[in-house]
C-alpha cells in the first residue's frame, strides 16, 4: 500500500530568503509507516512550486493534486497549519475532483482543534487525526488497506453512514525516544541540493509540548499540558547521522522550552562537545530559564542563537495573558546574550484584547530597548487567534476582516481567490486570517504601526531611541506623526496608509530632520546618528563610536553614557 504525505506550509517564496524546512511531522509519521510495511512518499508543495516554477495563482491547487495523484497513492495525509489551511481544503478538494475514490486525511494542529467542523463543511475530507499521529495513522492505513473498523482508533474523526464521527482522542505516546528515527531519507534529494538547502540547516523534533500556560498559544493544550523531551543521547544521535549522512551543519533543536530542565541541557552539551562534531545550533526558551553559567556551556557546545518570547513589556499583560515574566530581568539579559555574542530574536506580541495604548507603548519601547544590542533582533507581530488558545475561545465570536493580513497569515497563497473565499465563508475555521478586537486602537493603526516598528528597529534603532527621549514622546506617537509627514510627502498609496519597507528606511531620516526642526531642537546629536545608521555601520558600538568622533573627544564621555549600553542594559534618559 503507498502513502502520500502531503506538506502544504508555504512561508516565503523568494529565492533571496529561500530556505529549505524539513516538516519533522511527516518524516516522523514516514518512518512509522515504513516500519509497518508502507511505501511512503513525501510530496512538498514548496519544492513543488519553485522547482517547477509555478506561478502562486489559482492554478496551483489542480497542479499540485495532479502530481499526487499521479503518485498512485491509496491514502493521501495532508498537514495542517493556521496559515496553510485554505492552500490544504484547496489541494484536498483539487485531489478529490481528480480521484474521487483517493481517501483524503488531513492532520496537524489546526485540523486537530477545528476537526469535526472542518468535516461538516468540506465534505471531500473523509479523515481528521488529531493530536499526535504517527500511530493513529499508521493504524488508518492498515484498517484502509484490510477494510476494517474505524471505530476503535484513538483521534480518528470519520465519516459513518452520513454521521461524522469522533472517537476517543489518543494518549501521548509513553517516550518520545520510543519512535524510529524521523525518515528523513524522505527528503534525501533536497537535503543534499546546495540550492535548496544552502544554509545546510534543519529542524529536528527534540522534543513536544509545554509546561506553561499562554492564553494565545495552543502548545499546551496540543499535548494534554504534558512536556516531552527525547533523551539527550537520542538527539545527539540524530544530529550526527545527519551530518555524517547529508553534511547537515546547522540544526534548530526543536522544543518550545528547550532549557526547562538544565540538567539535561547540560547532558545535551556534553555529549556534543565529546563528539566534537563542529555543528551549530539554535533553540527556543523562556527567559527566566537562562544564567550566564549554562549559556557559556550551550555556545561551547556550538549554540549560536536563541529564540526569546517575551510577547509584552507590560506587567499587566503578563498577567492577563499566563506569560508572567519578570520584565526587569530582560534587560541585563539581553546585554550577557549579547556580550556572549550569542544572536537572540526577542518576540513581542501586540494587539490582546484587554490591552491599552499604553500597554502597546510598553511593549515597543522595550523593543526599542532590546534593539540597541548588535546581537539582537526584535520581531514583532500582531496576536492571531489560533483555534485552541484561550484568546480564541474568548474572540471567536466577534472576529473583524481588516482589509489586510497579519504577518502570520500573510503567505505567498493567502491572497488567491479560492483561499480567500474561504476564508470568508468560514471565519471560526480560518481565524488568523482576522483581526481581534482592540478597545484601544483600530486594527489597521495596529498593523501599520507593527509594521512600521518591525522595519525601522532594523535599521535606526539608536535614532529611534534618541528621538523618542529628544521629542518626549512614545512609540505610537512617533509612529502617527511619520504617518502624517508621510502622506504630506505623497508616500502614502491611498486613503489608507502602509509604508512599504522602503518607504520607512529611504525616508525616516528626512522625517526625524523635520520633526527636529519643527520642534526647535537642536539636531546635531541625531543627525550623527542617523548618519551612521544610514551608512550601515556594522555595529551598534561602532555607531555610538562614530557619533563621538563626531563631536569631538571632549564629549565623549557624555555619549558614551547616553548610546553605549550600561550595566543595566538602559540608555540614560536625560541630555545634558
Amino acid at each position: 500500500m503507498k502513502v502520500c504525505l502531503v506538506n502544504t506550509n508555504v512561508n516565503l517564496l523568494t529565492p533571496d530568503f529561500l530556505r529549505f524546512e524539513i516538516q519533522p511531522g511527516l518524516v516522523s509519521i514516514g518512518a512509522v509507516l515504513e516500519k509497518n510495511g508502507f511505501t511512503v512518499e513525501i510530496v512538498d508543495l514548496k519544492l513543488l512550486i519553485l522547482e517547477n516554477n509555478w506561478k502562486a495563482d489559482g492554478h496551483i491547487f489542480k497542479k499540485a493534486a495532479s502530481f499526487i495523484a499521479g503518485k498512485d497513492p491509496d491514502l493521501v495525509g495532508i498537514n495542517t497549519r493556521c496559515d496553510s489551511f485554505p492552500t490544504a481544503i484547496n489541494i484536498a478538494k483539487a485531489l478529490k475532483d481528480i480521484s474521487p475514490k483517493t481517501p483524503v486525511a488531513l492532520g496537524g494542529i489546526q485540523a486537530t482543534f477545528v476537526g469535526k467542523e472542518t468535516m461538516e463543511a468540506f465534505p471531500f475530507v473523509d479523515f481528521i487525526l488529531r493530536g499526535e499521529a504517527e500511530y493513529s495513522f499508521a493504524e488508518l492505513a492498515g484498517r484502509i488497506q484490510k477494510k476494517g473498523s474505524l471505530r476503535n482508533i484513538k483521534g480518528l474523526t470519520y465519516r459513518k453512514d452520513g454521521d461524522i464521527i469522533e472517537n476517543p482522542a489518543p494518549a501521548l505516546f509513553p517516550g518520545l525516544d520510543n519512535l524510529p528515527e524521523p525518515a528523513y531519507h524522505l527528503y534525501k534529494s533536497q537535503l543534499a541540493s546546495p540550492e535548496l538547502n544552502a544554509r545546510r540547516e534543519i529542524y529536528i523534533d527534540a522534543g513536544r509540548g509545554c509546561p506553561y500556560h499562554c492564553k494565545f498559544c495552543v502548545c499546551h493544550k496540543m499535548y494534554n499540558g504534558k512536556y516531552r523531551l527525547k533523551s539527550p543521547g537520542k538527539v545527539v544521535s540524530e544530529i550526527k547521522n545527519l551530518k555524517n549522512t547529508y553534511g547537515i551543519n546547522g540544526f534548530n533543536i526543536g522544543a518550545d522550552h528547550f532549557l526547562v530542565d538544565k540538567k539535561y541541557v547540560k547532558r545535551f552539551c556534553e555529549l556534543l562537545i565529546r563528539e566534537n562534531l563542529g555543528i551549530t545550533w539554535c533553540c527556543s526558551a523562556r527567559p527566566e530559564n537562562i544564567d550566564e553559567e549554562i549559556l557559556r556551556l550551550m555556545k561551547k557546545s556550538g549554540l549560536f542563537s536563541v529564540f526569546l518570547g517575551i510577547e509584552t513589556g507590560s506587567e499587566t499583560v503578563q498577567e492577563n495573558i499566563g506569560k508572567r515574566l519578570r520584565l526587569e530581568n530582560i534587560m541585563p539579559l539581553m546585554e550577557l546574550l549579547d556580550s556572549l555574542e550569542i544572536f537572540t530574536v526577542a518576540a513581542f506580541i501586540a494587539g490582546f484584547p484587554e490591552e491599552t495604548e499604553k500597554d502597546i507603548n510598553d511593549t515597543l519601547m522595550l523593543a526599542v530597548d532590546c534593539s540597541k544590542f548588535q546581537n539582537v533582533y526584535c520581531e514583532i507581530r500582531e496576536l492571531a487567534a489560533m483555534a485552541g488558545s484561550a484568546v480564541y475561545d474568548r474572540v471567536k465570536d466577534s472576529l473583524r476582516r481588516a482589509g489586510f493580513f497579519n504577518d502570520i497569515a500573510d503567505g505567498p497563497l493567502s491572497g488567491i481567490p479560492a483561499n480567500m473565499a474561504l476564508v470568508k465563508k468560514y471565519p471560526r475555521l480560518f481565524s488568523v486570517f482576522y483581526s481581534v478586537p482592540l478597545k484601544s486602537m483600530t486594527p489597521r493603526l495596529l498593523h501599520e504601526t507593527v509594521r512600521f516598528y518591525n522595519n525601522a528597529l532594523h535599521h535606526f534603532p539608536l535614532s529611534i531611541k534618541t528621538a523618542l527621549e529628544e521629542l518626549k514622546i512614545r512609540p505610537v506617537k512617533l509612529f502617527k506623526l511619520f504617518r502624517i509627514w508621510a502622506r504630506k510627502e505623497g508616500l502614502s498609496g491611498g486613503g489608507n496608509f502602509l509604508p512599504s519597507h522602503a518607504d520607512i528606511i529611504n525616508s525616516f531620516p528626512g522625517f526625524l530632520k523635520d520633526e527636529y526642526k519643527k520642534n526647535g531642537i537642536p539636531a546635531a546629536f541625531i543627525n550623527l546618528i542617523l548618519k551612521t545608521e544610514t551608512a550601515g555601520a556594522k555595529s551598534r558600538l561602532e555607531a555610538a563610536a562614530s557619533v563621538i568622533t563626531g563631536l569631538g573627544e571632549e564629549n565623549t564621555g557624555r555619549i558614551m553614557e547616553r548610546v553605549l549600553k550600561t550595566k543595566s542594559g538602559r540608555v540614560k534618559q536625560d541630555r545634558e
